[in-house]
C-alpha cells in the first residue's frame, strides 16, 4: 500500500529513492500526526518546492505568509514546527552553510500536485503558485548576506524561477542575455573555468524551466515564449557538448547550417545570437541540396489601429512581432513585417509581389495576418482581410 497523498505523482515519474523521501515525510508528519498537524507539513513542502534554493529564513517567511489553509471543513494553520521538520527531513539536502536544495524531480512532482489540487478546488484556501512566486520576487529585494557574489547568483536563480511562472517572457529574455554574456566571457577567457561553470549553470536553469513548462507549471494566462523551445534545444545540445557527450541527436531535424539562435528586442532593435559550433555542424547528416532547394519567405502583418475603425484591437501587433522573432530564429531567406499604419493594402500587395519574385518553385511563401476580417456576404464562405486603410463600408480596400 502506497503512503502518498491522493493523486500524487500520477505518472509515476519519481525514482524509488525520491518516492521514499516523500513517503517517509508524509507518513511521519501527516498520517501519524494528522490530529496535531493536519495536512500542513505536506502543504509547506509544496510551497517550498517553488524556490530553486532554500534557506531557513526563506522557509520561515513562507510559513509566516502562507500558513493558513482550509481542509474543506474548517480553517487550519500550518504548525510552525513544520519549518524545522521539513529542512531536517530527507526532502532537502544541505549543499552549503544554511543553504538547502530539493531534487528537481521531487520539486516538479510537488508543484504538479499542488497545482492540480488548486484547480480541483479541493482546498478552499490553498494559494496559487503565482502568489508564492510574487512573494519570492518581493523577498529577493531585501535578501543580502556578506557574500555579494553568492547573493547575486542566489537572487538570479530565484528570480528566473519565479518569473518563469508569472512572466515567462521576462525570464526568457534575462536568461538569453545572461547566456550570451557568459558565452562571450568564456570565449575571451578560455583558461578561466568559472565562465564555463556559469554557462553550465545557465543551461541547467533553462533545462529545468523546460521541464516545468512541459508540466504546464505556470500562471494560467502566461504564454511560453515563442523562441523558448529553440533556446532549450540549443542549451541542451551545448550542455552535452561541454560535458563531452554526443549532442548531435538533440539537433537532428533542426535547420542548423549557419544557424544562430536569435533573440530580438523590438523595442530597442537589438539582437543577441548564439552560433552553433562548426564541429557539431560537421557531425550532423544534412542534405545540402534539399536545404538549398527550399527556402522560407515570410510576410507578417499585425494591425491594432485602423484608420476608419474607432475600436482598437489589443494583441495583434504583439502577436505579429512574436511570430517574426520566431521566424528570424530559423533564418528565413526573406522576412517582411508590416505593422499598423504601414500595413496598407498597397504596401501588403507590393511586399507579396516582392517575396513571390524572390522565391523559386520549391521555396515556401508564408503569410500571417493578425487583425480584422469581414465576410463579404452571408452566402460567401470567404472573408476579406481588412488592411489599415480599410473601412467597414469599403471592404475592397482589403485582401481576399
Amino acid at each position: 500500500m502506497e503512503i502518498l497523498p491522493y493523486n500524487f505523482d500520477p505518472q509515476r515519474t519519481l525514482s524509488p529513492m525520491e518516492r521514499y523521501k516523500v513517503e517517509f515525510y508524509y507518513q511521519r508528519f501527516v498520517v501519524e500526526r494528522y490530529r496535531e498537524y493536519g495536512d500542513g507539513h505536506f502543504l509547506l513542502a509544496c510551497y517550498a518546492a517553488l524556490p530553486v534554493l532554500m534557506t531557513p529564513d526563506l522557509l520561515y517567511k513562507l510559513w509566516l505568509n502562507f500558513s493558513d489553509y482550509n481542509d474543506g471543513s474548517r480553517p487550519q494553520r500550518i504548525n510552525r514546527l513544520a519549518v524545522a521538520d521539513l529542512l531536517l527531513s530527507p526532502m532537502f539536502s544541505e549543499i552549503g552553510q544554511e543553504t538547502f536544495e530539493m531534487s528537481n524531480p521531487l520539486r516538479n512532482a510537488l508543484l504538479a500536485w499542488w497545482q492540480e489540487e488548486k484547480r480541483s478546488s479541493k482546498w478552499v484556501r490553498l494559494p496559487d503558485l503565482e502568489e508564492v512566486a510574487w512573494f519570492l520576487l518581493d523577498y529577493l529585494k531585501t535578501y543580502s548576506t556578506r557574500n555579494s557574489a553568492a547573493d547575486q547568483a542566489f537572487r538570479e536563480a530565484q528570480e528566473w524561477m519565479a518569473l518563469s511562472y508569472v512572466e515567462p517572457q521576462s525570464a526568457y529574455r534575462q536568461l538569453v542575455k545572461a547566456l550570451a554574456d557568459a558565452s562571450s566571457k568564456a570565449k575571451a577567457n578560455p583558461d578561466d573555468q568559472s565562465f564555463l561553470a556559469e554557462k553550465l549553470r545557465l543551461m541547467e536553469t533553462i533545462g529545468r524551466m523546460e521541464q516545468r513548462y512541459k508540466l504546464e507549471l505556470k500562471e494560467k494566462t502566461a504564454q511560453v515564449p515563442t523562441g523558448f523551445n529553440m533556446l532549450a534545444g540549443y542549451a541542451g545540445a551545448m550542455k552535452n557538448q561541454l560535458a563531452g557527450m554526443d549532442a548531435t541527436n538533440l539537433l537532428e531535424g533542426m535547420d542548423l547550417k549557419g544557424m544562430q539562435h536569435v533573440l530580438s528586442d523590438t523595442a530597442s532593435e537589438t539582437a543577441i545570437s548564439f552560433p552553433v559550433p562548426e564541429k557539431m555542424l560537421g557531425d550532423l547528416k544534412t542534405d545540402e541540396e534539399d536545404r538549398e532547394a527550399s527556402k522560407l519567405y515570410a510576410l507578417i502583418i499585425g494591425i491594432n489601429d485602423y484608420q476608419y475603425f474607432s475600436q482598437k484591437l489589443s494583441g495583434c501587433v504583439k502577436d505579429a512581432e512574436t511570430l517574426a522573432t520566431a521566424i528570424r530564429a530559423v533564418d528565413a531567406a526573406g522576412l517582411e513585417v508590416l505593422l499598423d499604419g504601414k500595413a496598407t493594402k498597397s504596401n501588403v500587395e507590393e511586399k507579396i509581389r516582392e517575396l513571390a519574385a524572390q522565391a523559386k518553385p520549391n521555396d515556401r511563401l508564408f503569410i500571417a495576418f493578425f487583425g480584422h476580417n469581414m465576410a463579404v456576404s452571408t452566402d460567401d464562405e470567404q472573408s476579406t482581410l481588412l488592411m489599415a486603410d480599410s473601412s467597414e463600408q469599403n471592404t475592397k480596400v482589403g485582401i481576399r
